[in-house]
């Protein structure tokens, strides 16, 4: 895995809640998976597929009518994230969902004609965001990160749990060709495990990162904002909204430029940041105790510098699925 080099402004606050720049794997990997995200669903546009969409009917594909159950943990989606997906598909006429004969109570995902179609005819603009983003990281350190981030998504990150390890052969390692979906089954399992330590806080890790960029910053502009985070307008709005009404943030016309809102954390924020820092930094541990400290720092400096890359003909992702 290769390891880039990137400048950091360090913080000024010693407050364990806003000296977290860039120690957050969570954080880091959520940023990565966006701008792939771009790429990827910015080239699939005309096959009118979401690369999220495409890894489900190839998965379906591979697996030969899979249960909803085992698609989900195939692709580290909850069941409910991948009900919207399937429905999609499913009126799109891509799939057609069944009762298992041999379990009554599951239900088979299985390909159609149509969603075979579909796959091969979307291979090439696929193929396409592979080799965009490979040209940019490289060939051998894209399939060395791939193998990292199938390893985290293996994991159970439980402290009692065994860390798993990966051999040749692993049916993760042996499918594991999309560098898209590689970073976002990692991002799903690591989010799983930040989002239940941080639950008796009522905050979801995006939301106490957006409450750290936002008090680091000391006000943003919500286009800033949107940039620092990779994240869309929409999407930002999506998650701002939750945070306003509870008064742990506040959106101010800025006064250089009124078209413009300034995000400003409020007290309430600034108490509900530093209250969660402890829980934060047990997430943090439980990860590097099945990851390692010093690869943990790596990957966060590997995955900045992909959330740093530029592609040419962008198109904004929907990142309400990440």
């Amino acid at each position: 895995m290769r390891k880039d080099t990137v400048s950091l402004r360090q913080p000024d606050d010693s407050s364990l809640a806003l000296t977290e720049h860039n120690r957050c794997t969570n954080g880091a990997l959520r940023k990565a998976t966006r701008r792939l995200s771009q790429l990827y669903d910015g080239l699939l546009a005309p096959s009118r597929l979401r690369n999220t969409q495409r890894a489900i009917l190839v998965r379906i594909a591979r697996d030969r009518s899979p249960t909803l159950g085992q698609l989900a943990a195939s692709l580290v989606l909850d069941r409910s994230a991948l009900g919207l997906s399937i429905k999609t598909l499913e009126r799109e006429g891509f799939v057609v969902v069944e009762t298992d004969p041999d379990d009554r109570r599951s239900r088979l995902a299985r390909l159609t004609p149509k969603g075979e179609r579909k796959i091969h005819d979307s291979a090439v603009l696929w193929t396409a965001a592979q080799e965009r983003f490979e040209n940019k990281f490289g060939i051998a350190e894209a399939k060395s990160l791939r193998d990292t981030l199938a390893f985290i998504a293996a994991q159970d990150y439980d402290d009692a749990a065994p860390i798993r390890q990966l051999e040749a052969g692993d049916p993760l390692l042996e499918f594991n060709r999309c560098n898209n979906t590689a970073l976002r089954k990692a991002t799903r399992r690591v989010s799983q495990l930040y989002d239940a330590v941080l639950a008796p806080t009522g905050l979801r890790s995006t939301q106490r990162s957006l409450l750290r960029s936002i008090a680091r910053s000391g006000g943003q502009t919500m286009g800033q904002l949107a940039a620092a985070l990779v994240l869309d307008r929409s999407a930002l709005g999506h998650n701002l909204r939750p945070l306003e009404r509870d008064g742990l943030v506040v959106l101010d016309v800025d006064p250089e430029d009124k078209r413009n809102r300034l995000a400003k954390i409020t007290k309430k924020g600034e108490d509900q940041l530093r209250e969660s820092a402890v829980l934060w930094q047990v997430a943090q541990q439980r990860f590097e105790s099945k990851f390692g400290a010093a690869r943990a720092e790596t990957l966060r400096e590997v995955l900045a510098a992909i959330a740093a890359l530029e592609f040419d003909e962008l198109v904004e992702a929907d990142t309400h699925l990440i």
